[in-house]
């Protein structure tokens, strides 16, 4: 029996003589047969039954073609139909077997259709490729995978290197002599828009030097009533740099990081620890007027519209000592160094612009002894906020340069999520400032303040500013106000400084705010 379970086949022979010569014709019942002639062979059941075999059918021959397009299963199928060999005599009668043809298998089932039907299932999901593990033997060591050997560079082509980064680097003159630490800083800076402001729009003085004193404000002094009124908070932890921008995206306040490593926290209490000695130590007379119940006293270079030429801060010798020992500090020296370096990343131009004004006022003949409060920052003064409690009423700085920043930083144990809040009215904006972190901000445009702490609470503050007068002092080549008008009436210059003076403000603008694209 064929072992195909595909096909069922069984091989008779006729009773009359044949000659040996003649091969016996042979009928093979496979599937694609049956299904050809729509021949039955199962009975009700979907067992091969006997009773329904087939009458002898004399096979169709096919059509004539070449043998060059038929194929060879074609020609096959038709030799086993006619007989073994394509030249052997048909039969004349073939004898019908008497017997029932034997089962190819007792367990089959199969049942062929008279027709197809077209196949509407979706077709099945490609399974994802097979994913192996190596798993290793209990007993054997698992041995860790070798690491690739870094070729070890000489001493030389390090330098070299070093040395092809720096260059690349004072190519672009805003990141000239800057580490690679601090570009990751400024990649990793956070931007905030506000759709509904424009630095433009707020008034300054004439000239654009100083600010405008003509405007009042009276902000809420906690941070309920603030949020009562409509102010919006900025949590703010200083554990990421914020630039802040207006409706044309001009960067106008800096919200710079704090120091959280090991070495940052600990020069932050010893620097408040300092303050709070110097605070003891200081002769206070009287508090800050306008600006809070605190004390302060400042120390630097300073030039108002009654001198001739700029001149030093007046302070008592025991209190000029005190602030001499703070400024030498290798705590606020190294905090002032890294400020500048701030400054210079994020607003190079008005970096750039202070420190020219810093060398033109110390190269002038009267100004040569003139110190300026630290060697790595160049701004002109610097005021100490001692406190105890630093919380500044609303209030604006017209005597500063109108348009540039001044760096606040902040001291003492206080919760600045409840309390201690830089408040800008005309922002509408409420700043969390906490302990060792530093904000950048135009004091002498921008009105501000700070919300209350708690009674048990200590909080101290230093800023760095420069005067208006004395921009105005290096833009007029070193002379006094007075020699400055008599200038402009020797040469009939009156009329173009007075158009100077209105265009100015704009020009600054654009020069101390760039936008950020």
């Amino acid at each position: 029996m064929d072992d195909n379970i595909f096909s069922a086949g069984v091989h008779a022979q006729s009773h009359s003589s044949t000659p040996p010569s003649v091969p016996t014709p042979r009928y093979v019942m496979t599937k694609a047969y049956l299904h050809r002639h729509k021949v039955d062979m199962f009975d009700d059941a979907g067992y091969f039954s006997s009773a329904k075999s087939p009458q002898p059918v004399q096979p169709t021959p096919p059509p004539p073609q070449s043998s060059s397009h038929q194929s060879l299963r074609h020609r096959y199928a038709d030799n086993l139909l006619h007989n073994s060999s394509p030249t052997s005599p048909q039969p004349v009668s073939a004898a019908r077997p008497n017997k029932p043809l034997p089962r190819s298998s007792p367990a089959f089932m199969a049942r062929v259709a008279s027709t197809s039907a077209v196949n509407t299932l979706p077709p099945l999901p490609v399974p994802p490729p097979p994913t192996f593990a190596i798993i290793g033997d209990e007993n054997e060591d698992v041995q860790p995978p070798q690491k690739k050997r870094v070729k070890a560079r000489s001493q030389d082509a390090k330098q070299r290197r070093r040395a092809t980064q720096r260059a690349k680097r004072d190519n672009q003159p805003r990141f000239r002599g800057l580490k690679d630490i601090w570009i990751k800083h400024l990649a990793k800076t956070k931007v905030l828009i506000l759709t509904n402001f424009d630095v433009a729009e707020v008034p300054c003085g004439t000239g654009g030097w100083r600010g405008s004193s003509k405007r009042t404000y009276h902000a809420p002094r906690d941070l309920q009533e603030a949020i009562e009124e409509g102010f919006r908070e900025l949590e703010w932890d200083g554990l990421e740099t914020i630039a802040i921008l207006d409706c044309q995206r001009r960067l106008i306040i800096l919200l710079r990081k704090r120091d959280t490593s090991k070495e940052g926290l600990e020069r932050q209490e010893r620097m408040t620890e300092t303050l709070r000695k110097v605070a003891q130590k200081a002769r206070l007379s009287k508090k800050t007027g306008g600006k809070g119940d605190f004390y302060a006293l400042r120390e630097g270079v300073v030039h108002s519209s009654g001198t001739e030429v700029p001149s030093r801060v007046v302070n008592l010798v025991s209190n000029e000592r005190i602030l001499h020992s703070l400024l030498s500090d290798p705590d606020f020296q190294y905090e002032a160094r890294q400020s500048d370096i701030a400054w210079r990343m994020y607003n190079p131009d008005m970096h750039s612009t202070y420190w020219d004004i810093r060398e033109a006022v110390s190269l002038h003949p009267d100004c040569e002894h003139l110190k300026f409060p630290f060697e790595d920052l160049p701004f002109a003064l610097t005021t100490f906020n001692f406190g105890p409690q630093t919380v500044c009423e609303t209030h604006i700085d017209d005597t500063d340069n109108a348009y540039g920043w001044a760096p606040l930083r902040a001291f003492g144990p206080y919760n600045y999520r409840t309390g201690g809040h830089i408040v800008f009215p005309t922002l509408r904006l409420l700043v969390q400032f906490p302990q060792g972190a530093e904000a950048w901000f135009p004091t002498a445009l921008f009105p501000h303040a700070n919300t209350r702490i708690g009674e048990d609470e200590v909080r101290y503050s230093v800023t760095s500013y420069n005067s208006g007068g004395l921009s105005e002092f290096v833009y007029r080549g070193g002379n006094s106000k007075r020699g400055w008008l008599r200038y402009l009436k020797e040469y009939s210059m009156g009329a173009v400084e007075t158009e100077r003076d209105m265009e100015r403000p704009a020009l600054l603008l654009n020069r101390m705010f760039p936008k950020w694209m």
